[in-house]
C-alpha cells in the first residue's frame, strides 16, 4: 500500500474525510449528544437527538426516555428498554 502498487488498496490521504458540513452528523441528520443523566437533557436544542451513554442502569434510562418523550427529544438508542424480559411471567395452569 505505501509503495501504491497495483492491486493493492489504496491508502488514506489528505482528501478522504466528509465535508465539515456533515462531519458527526448521524445519518437521520441529527447531532448526536451523549447523555448520562436528566440535567444533560435540559442542554439539548433543536437539530439535536439523544444517545443514552451505555453505563446508565435501566432505571435512570427509563427516567431519561420519559423525559425525552416529554421534551419531544429524539432518542437514538432506546432498544431493548422496558421490553418484555422485565415483565411477570404468565400463569400456564399447570
Amino acid at each position: 500500500m505505501r509503495r501504491k502498487v497495483s492491486g493493492r488498496p489504496r491508502s488514506v490521504e489528505a482528501g478522504y474525510s466528509s465535508p465539515k458540513a456533515i462531519r458527526g452528523v448521524h445519518p437521520s441528520g441529527f447531532r448526536e449528544v451523549l447523555v448520562h443523566n436528566l440535567m444533560d437533557l435540559e442542554a439539548i436544542t433543536s437539530g439535536e437527538a439523544v444517545r443514552v451513554a451505555h453505563t446508565v442502569g435501566l432505571r435512570k434510562k427509563l427516567a431519561i426516555l420519559q423525559k425525552a418523550d416529554e421534551l419531544s427529544l429524539r432518542v437514538l438508542n432506546p432498544v431493548g428498554v422496558g421490553d418484555s424480559e422485565f415483565e411477570e411471567p404468565e400463569e400456564t395452569g399447570l
